[in-house]
């Protein structure tokens, strides 16, 4: 017997993740319901992705896949970085609203450490 599956307006998702907007987790968990929550819930997880030093590393490592092929390619030459040649799910760069510039030095230091941890 097929079911009818029922979805919540676009609008309704958008109101109810705007809601769950500091609750980091629920959020991300919100993401892996579907397609279309990943889509909306996503935009809220990365507006502000410095604000929390708890993993902001995987953030950098996100934003190098946003890259184009000829920035890639320079990092990959000059820093022998190559696991970032695939692109990312979403424009994640457009979605950053806010940035706390010291948390982001942090995550970029950590980055760059767990990477070489990682890669011997």
């Amino acid at each position: 017997m097929p079911t009818l599956q029922k979805k919540l307006p676009s609008l309704a998702l958008k109101e109810v993740f705007e809601i769950l907007a500091n609750d980091i987790k629920t959020l991300y968990s919100c993401t892996q319901v579907n397609s279309e929550w990943f889509c909306e819930a996503s935009p809220l997880l990365w507006r502000d992705p410095f604000s929390n030093k708890s993993k902001t590393h995987f953030a950098i490592g996100t934003y190098i896949q946003e890259m184009s092929l000829q920035k890639k390619q320079i990092i990959k030459k000059n820093f022998n970085i190559s696991r970032f040649e695939s692109n990312s799910l979403l424009p994640y760069s457009s979605f950053l609203r806010s940035i706390n510039i010291n948390n982001f030095m942090d995550a970029v230091i950590n980055f760059w450490q767990n990477f070489h941890k990682y890669s011997q």
